[in-house]
């Protein structure tokens, strides 16, 4: 007893993870037992036929032994839409106020050719009098051609035969008659085949419907999927962790795990927006594989086995949801061809296809080969995932060691896993976020080799144009020294130079202009100016060793530099001039004559050159003046008469020399 007690102390970890990963298997256990006994074996109708006036009988086989004579039945010709997908059917049916004791009602679907491609069965002491009862089939069948929801039964024109006859449970059921409700209509005829080889013509449409949709016991799958996942994450997690694996490696397993049942288990087109992501991957997918992306009205062109999917801008959340996707993951594609207009407009407007690059490279692997909607969709899911799980394990890997376990845990939440198991651009942006965040802190502390710098103004330049509100976090790159980001030998402001770099690349690439936001327009102004006032503030100090202004009074600044208050200043100045300046500027440009506008612009850009030179030369001036160099030519003699110092300390009240260490 001792030793089992010392074997459990010493592994108690080991029964702690065992519990929590029971608990969660439980948990969906139960939740799949609840759910089961709510939603499991619904069906969902369809009316083809509503109009019934008289009954007709469905004849029976001779005795209670034989099943199936191979003749006996009712005939009715039935209409199926071009694709659709029964489940079986449902019937008017009536027992003339008999109860039946036992015996079986048989149903067949058949094809032109008279092969039965669908049959089913109900024991009739289920049926009701003069109540629809539904007869389920051994399996769905699908007709040929494409699905066409929106069309109507043609009763008219019927492409399907039902065949419908029971068989006694004794000889004393044998005289119990079973009706079918049906109309008068005298344009359809049904034919009856007798157990005694007779044959009757009767005129009518049967009161029909269809099971178009059955929720079978797709609870428990879904349940006994999530909770074998669930339980597969804890343990990997568990043994990855007593092994010292590296907590990258965590996030890889773990995430993967996570990810897949988010994956499939998410109903498709649910996620946020998906169907805007997936319109967006489709067009890039077939510029990839030279396929015609828009039609004449620039609409988007898809396969025809799409087509249908593309109809609904959201996909319906329920049991029948949930089981679609896996029920139709096995469903074969159609050809590679994009022939089918959707009803989704092309824009000429680029996308940021780097936020893009796991789901493009998935739908358009599916695409080749050869795979239905949802296995293009699944495809395209896990390959979003993969790239999110890159950048997090990445970015684990950067991240300084005592935050590791920080990015580990926020990259296995459930919403990024949710985002990341779907077609959506938020997975990828934080990811790019996970890597810029974790590297910026990393150079906080340790100078930053050459491709660690590129590295950060490329992240910043992909996470600004993903969203406006991610913008201020490109900030984050002004937490890194300037040290840091130094190049050995060389004497330019690199540090300097990559932070303004990438500031400047995505405020650029938010494309900003007059139809965006005001929001929008205040951080670019913000941004941009901000970048602006840093690097003029770092390389006139470099240039001249004087720093002409010094915020380090005010809150929020960075090295004196810069400060948040003014850069608001900026951004209220961008959204005046671009929705109030520039208009009417532009309106007063247009009043002046073509010819004359060149001349303007020339005049303008010589004045500015001769404007930033002057300065440039009297700041160098004033500089060598400070540190006592005589004039050594005419040009020093003439800014010694213009900008003395006076002038120069009246021009820049707050310049002061800035002291070189060593």
């Amino acid at each position: 007893m001792q030793k089992i007690k010392d074997f459990c102390k010493r592994h108690r970890l080991l029964w702690l993870t065992l519990l929590v990963a029971l608990a969660a298997a439980a948990v969906a256990a139960w939740a799949g037992f609840d759910l089961g006994q709510r939603v499991d074996n619904q069906p969902v109708y369809e009316i083809v036929n509503d109009d019934y006036t008289r009954t007709v009988v469905i004849p029976a086989t001779a005795d209670a032994a034989t099943q199936d004579d191979g003749t006996t039945g009712l005939y009715l010709p039935v209409p199926l839409k071009s694709g659709q997908r029964i489940y079986g059917v449902r019937l008017d049916l009536t027992t003339h106020n008999w109860a039946f004791r036992q015996g079986t009602l048989y149903a067949a679907l058949l094809d032109a050719d008279g092969n039965a491609v669908a049959n089913g069965e109900l024991d009739c002491i289920t049926i009701k009098d003069d109540t629809f009862a539904a007869i389920t089939f051994d399996a769905p069948y699908t007709a040929p051609g494409t699905a066409d929801a929106e069309a109507d039964y043609d009763l008219a024109n019927p492409n399907m035969t039902l065949r419908l006859w029971y068989t006694p449970g004794d000889d004393w059921d044998v005289y119990h008659l079973l009706g079918l409700w049906t109309d008068a209509d005298t344009s359809q005829q049904m034919t009856r085949r007798n157990a005694n080889s007779t044959t009757d013509s009767i005129v009518g449409h049967p009161a029909l419907q269809y099971v178009v949709n059955d929720s079978g016991s797709w609870s428990h799958v879904i349940s006994r999927l999530l909770g074998v996942l669930t339980f597969a994450a804890v343990v990997a997690g568990f043994i990855l962790l007593t092994h010292r694996a590296k907590l990258w490696q965590v996030v890889l397993v773990c995430g993967a795990v996570l990810g897949v049942a988010f994956a499939f288990l998410t109903p498709p087109l649910v996620g946020p927006d998906e169907y805007t992501h997936l319109a967006k991957c489709y067009h890039q997918s077939s510029t990839l594989l030279g396929q015609p992306v828009a039609d004449d009205d620039d609409m988007l062109l898809v396969r025809s086995c799409d087509a249908p999917y593309f109809k609904n801008h959201t996909g319906d959340i329920g049991i029948y949801a949930y089981k679609e996707m896996l029920e139709h993951l096995g469903d074969a594609g159609c050809s590679g061809e994009t022939t089918v207009s959707s009803d989704t407009y092309v824009t000429a407007d680029p996308i940021n296809n780097t936020l893009y690059l796991g789901q493009i490279a998935g739908i358009t692997l599916a695409r080749m080969m050869g795979l239905g909607f949802h296995g293009m969709l699944l495809l395209g899911r896990l390959c979003n995932l993969a790239l999110y799980l890159a950048l997090a394990a990445a970015a684990v890997n950067i991240a300084p060691q005592r935050l590791r376990g920080i990015f580990a845990g926020v990259a296995l939440l459930a919403q990024p896993l949710q985002l990341a198991g779907s077609l959506s651009a938020d997975a990828a942006v934080l990811g790019y976020l996970f890597c810029f965040t974790a590297l910026c802190l990393t150079l906080r502390t340790r100078p930053a080799r050459w491709p660690e710098t590129v590295a950060a103004v490329v992240l910043a330049a992909l996470i600004g144009p993903a969203k406006a509100i991610y913008l201020p976090a490109v900030l984050l790159i002004f937490m890194i020294p300037d040290a840091n980001l130094a190049l050995p030998g060389k004497r330019w402001p690199v540090g300097p130079i990559a932070k303004v770099l990438a500031l400047v690349l995505a405020a650029i690439l938010l494309r900003g202009g007059e139809q965006k936001s005001e929001s929008r327009i205040f951080w670019f102004g913000v941004i941009l100016g901000g970048a602006y006032e840093y690097v003029c503030s770092a390389v006139t100090e470099l240039l001249f060793g004087t720093v002409f202004w010094d915020y380090s009074g005010f809150k929020f600044n960075l090295g004196g530099r810069i400060n948040l208050l003014y850069c608001f200043f900026w951004g209220i100045a961008a959204v005046t001039w671009i929705r109030y300046g520039y208009p009417l500027v532009a309106k007063g440009m247009k009043a002046v004559k073509r010819r004359i506008r060149p001349w303007m612009t020339a005049l303008l850009a010589v004045f500015m050159a001769v404007n930033l030179v002057t300065s440039a030369l009297a700041l160098a001036r004033y500089d060598a003046r400070t540190s006592g160099a005589a004039p050594a030519n005419v040009v020093d003699v003439l800014l010694d008469e213009h900008f003395d110092n006076a002038r120069m300390e009246r021009i820049y009240p707050n310049a002061k020399k800035v002291e070189k260490a060593g």
